[in-house]
């Protein structure tokens, strides 16, 4: 018996190092990219990540200079990132380095949620598609939030499938406690990227329809109410210190209103522009502070899309369109021909084996919901804002995990077909 635990124990660590070593060769590769300030200007928000670092880190406050404005903002981003870069010291090759590592985490956690219905070898295929990923691997060289945004979605997710919601039958309190700990780190998430703001209510939902709907049918409703309290305790010190230092309770940032215009406008195209802030003079007023710029483009966005609601539902298809692109359209991505075959070559078959999956997979249906959230709440997201490529990240690890599932079978005349599976418990 020992020497089978022994056996299962290094073929699984040997599974881990594959998949961590096949990670990190991309990654690893890219922390010597060019990090000149030429370069990190082309997407500029990786400046303003890496002045917010610095102020982090040298005089422990979160702000930096817009230089649209000439003014100094402090709730434009939300802390999360800023402090992972403050902790690499506001380094751009340190920033990396830690990306590289995280991004190969990542693929840890996919394997793990693979695991949890799928045989090891099935499981390693995920985690490898996850390592292999090129657009992740290319967004860990950039110092920019994706990569430790879909890290934290994608261990959260892994958390749940492996934990006990609380339903009336709890086989485990260490369980249920992991559960509880994967919900909280979604809920954390939001301190990364807002657009996870209701992942920790629809995932913790998801997670507890699949393990027992019948239970999870009577505590839907007060479940619902703590997941969402979570969320709300998790974000209300960024809340509060908004309120003391800007005067208003900003739960999320003063960078919504500009993104919500950005997507509805009459010049949108569904990708991010904002030459528009050139057409408001009176944006850039001194008596007119970050927090007042903020709503008024966000009470624009709103008046337009309500004036507009045809072009506006066009619009949305659009970004969505460009969400799930199987071809990068950005400038900075998708001008190498190189780039755009990869990206192609990786993601068409990453998204069609995903979508077959949810009809014919070994992954029990039920459970398939809680793969699938993240998936559908950043096609929520990307038609409220703007599309882009980098936005869909974070589902692409459940994504791997539905893609590795699919099941064939041969029936009498040797043709292939497809065997659906009967909805099942997350045992």
């Amino acid at each position: 018996m020992a020497r089978l635990f022994d056996r299962r124990f290094m073929q699984r660590a040997l599974i881990l190092l594959f998949i961590s070593l096949v990670s990190l060769a991309p990654r690893v590769a890219l922390i010597w990219r060019d990090d000149s300030f030429q370069t990190l200007n082309d997407l500029p928000d990786q400046l303003e990540y890496l002045q917010l670092g610095e102020s982090l880190r040298n005089e422990f406050r979160l702000a930096f200079v817009d230089r649209r404005f000439e003014e100094s903002v402090r709730a434009f981003r939300v802390p999360g990132y800023p402090a992972l870069v403050a902790l690499c010291d506001a380094n751009v090759k340190v920033v990396r380095t830690a990306q590289a590592i995280i991004g190969t985490s990542t693929a840890l956690a996919a394997y793990l949620i693979a695991r949890r219905w799928l045989s090891k070898w099935r499981a390693m295929a995920a985690g490898l598609l996850v390592a292999l990923d090129p657009i992740q691997a290319y967004f860990s060289s950039l110092v920019l939030s994706e990569t430790l945004f879909v890290s934290m979605v994608t261990w959260g997710i892994a958390a749940l499938v492996w934990g006990d919601p609380p339903t009336r039958f709890i086989r485990s309190r260490k369980r249920q406690l992991l559960w509880w700990a994967g919900i909280s780190l979604l809920a954390l998430s939001t301190m990364v990227r807002t657009t996870a703001l209701p992942l920790a209510l629809f995932a913790g939902v998801a997670s507890a329809i699949s393990v027992a709907p019948e239970s999870a049918r009577r505590l839907r409703r007060p479940l619902a109410i703590w997941l969402v309290l979570i969320t709300v305790i998790v974000m209300l010190p960024w809340a509060v210190r908004n309120r003391v230092m800007l005067g208003s309770w900003i739960f999320t940032s003063t960078n919504d209103g500009f993104t919500l215009y950005d997507g509805f406008n009459p010049d949108a195209t569904g990708a991010s522009n904002q030459r528009f802030i050139e057409d408001f003079p009176d944006l850039r007023s001194p008596a007119m502070n970050e927090v007042e710029r903020n709503r008024a483009l966000a009470d624009r966005a709103k008046s337009w899309a309500r004036a507009n609601p045809l072009r506006s539902i066009e619009l949305a298809g659009v970004k969505i369109g460009r969400t799930w692109s199987p071809i990068p359209l950005s400038d900075q991505y998708g001008s190498s021909r190189f780039n755009v075959i990869v990206a192609a070559l990786y993601t068409i078959p990453l998204v069609g084996l995903a979508l077959f999956a949810l009809i014919c997979g070994k992954i029990p249906a039920r459970a398939r919901w809680l793969l699938i959230t993240p998936a559908l709440l950043i096609t929520l997201g990307a038609a409220l804002t703007v599309g882009s490529m980098r936005y869909r990240l974070p589902a692409h690890p459940a994504l791997a995990v539905l893609a590795v599932s699919v099941r064939f079978k041969r029936n009498q005349n040797g043709n292939h077909v497809q065997e659906h599976v009967q909805s099942g418990m997350i045992a």
